[in-house]
């Protein structure tokens, strides 16, 4: 995963009000790369089924909530990502 995570902190949205399509590619992407990575997810069991959960980055939750990607992905759009954060994840 590249270094460079300005585009954490870009608009989120177009002029038109539409979600930024460079800002979606990069949240995928850096989904991809969280869920690919075991330490960071809580498995559990949900009738049945095994799901999987990351700590939440955007600005409320600031990473002391897991959940599932979906809402994850939610939470970015509305919230952004937490201040600072691009900064925890370099030294990792």
């Amino acid at each position: 995963m590249s270094r460079d995570r300005n585009w954490m902190y870009m608009k989120r949205t177009t002029s038109e009000g539409l979600f930024d399509p460079t800002f979606q590619h990069h949240v995928n992407f850096f989904l991809d790369y969280a869920y690919a990575n075991a330490p960071n997810i809580q498995r559990e069991l949900i009738d049945g089924v095994e799901v999987s959960k990351i700590r939440c980055p955007c600005g409320k939750c600031q990473i002391h909530r897991f959940k599932k990607r979906f809402e994850v992905v939610g939470d970015l759009f509305k919230k952004g990502f937490m201040d600072n954060y691009k900064a925890q994840v370099m030294r990792t």
